[in-house]
Formats: structure tokens, C-alpha cells, sequence
């Protein structure tokens, strides 16, 4: 998973956005790239299974959601803030949760 490539998919779904209302299927594809460009890190991938299980609607869902979605996922995948993270998709030794 790179953060740059889960950046970029995210700038295409808002390209991709017009109107009032988005199909679901298209949010749930999208959200659906996203986990999987988001494996090893659980926190992206738990959020996107979040997102998906609260979709507003069964056909459409209001795009002002899926924008504020994007934002709120983008925000998570830039919380270690860089490309460094190892392998496991973990962050780097020293960042993450304290230890005590």
C-alpha cells in the first residue's frame, strides 16, 4: 500500500463526482478499491468498512456524504503522514501507539 497511490485514487473519485446524488454501486466500488489499496492498514481498512455498512440510501447516496467521506478517509490515511511505513503497512519504529 502506498500512500501516494490511495491519495491519487481518492483525487480520481472526486474527479468523478457531479451532480446532486451518486449511485451506490459507484461508492461502493470506490470504497471497495480503497480497502484494498489500503491492506495492512487495518485502520483504513476498518474505516472503509464503516463507511460502506453506513451508506446513506440503496440506490443513490447525496455526494455533499461521499465528498465528506473522502475527506474523513484521506485525513486517516495521512494520520503517519508519510510513505515510510514499512512492508506490513505498519508505521515506522517510534510512531504509532505510546508505549509505557
Amino acid at each position: 500500500m502506498s500512500l501516494d497511490q490511495i491519495r491519487q485514487h481518492i483525487s480520481t473519485l472526486r474527479a468523478d463526482i457531479s451532480g446532486e446524488y451518486a449511485s451506490v454501486s459507484r461508492v461502493v466500488d470506490g470504497l471497495l478499491d480503497l480497502r484494498l489499496l489500503a491492506t495492512g492498514r487495518d485502520d483504513l481498512v476498518h474505516l472503509v468498512d464503516e463507511t460502506m455498512a453506513t451508506i446513506p440510501g440503496r440506490t443513490v447516496a447525496p455526494n455533499e456524504w461521499w465528498r465528506g467521506e473522502l475527506d474523513h478517509i484521506e485525513l486517516e490515511a495521512l494520520s503517519f503522514g508519510t510513505d515510510d511505513e514499512t512492508s506490513s503497512g505498519q508505521p515506522p519504529a517510534g510512531v504509532g501507539a505510546p508505549t509505557f
